[in-house]
């Protein structure tokens, strides 16, 4: 979803302004986040090793000298080859799934520190970005801004105190 209309960015403004996290709750949902952010990272992490570790096999497995008069050579190969490739892509996508936690966390400890301010001084790119982390639907009618949260931050959203 990506917002060029000024006026539903503006409007968005307005709904920041009417999030207000307690500074307990602003602690708590911290904790909670670092714990998760750990204990996936050490999960991806822990994945990674394990599919790094299949890779070797397996390459060194497509590399070694097997007999071309051995009939399920080429099936053989075959085979690791696409098992090969499901663990490459495997790895990219914990890699990815990593990383992501990586800049996710800095960012949501920042919106719910101080949703308004942190939106309010954002340009336009970054508004549209905050939007699209935070919501999954977003339009201004003229009259109402009409709204959907992600799920993560209709929860997080709950525990705040909204003006």
């Amino acid at each position: 979803m990506y917002i060029r209309d000024k006026k539903t960015l503006e409007k968005a403004e307005e709904l920041f302004n009417l999030i207000n996290f307690e500074p307990k709750k602003i602690d708590e949902l911290k904790g909670i986040l670092d714990k998760c952010t750990e204990k996936s990272q050490n999960f991806c992490n822990d994945t990674i090793e394990e599919l790094k570790i299949k890779n070797i096999k397996i390459t060194n497995l497509i590399n070694k000298h097997i007999d071309v008069a051995h009939l399920n050579y080429k099936k053989e190969r075959k085979e690791l080859l696409e098992e090969q490739k499901e663990i490459i892509s495997d790895l990219e996508a914990f890699t990815m799934i990593n990383f992501n936690f990586s800049k996710f966390t800095p960012l949501f400890n920042l919106l719910i520190s101080n949703p308004y301010e942190i939106y309010k001084k954002a340009d336009l790119q970054e508004k549209e970005f905050i939007v699209n982390f935070i919501f999954s639907q977003l339009k201004f009618d003229g009259k109402k801004l009409q709204y959907t949260l992600k799920p993560t931050f209709n929860e997080f959203l709950q525990l705040s105190s909204t003006k």
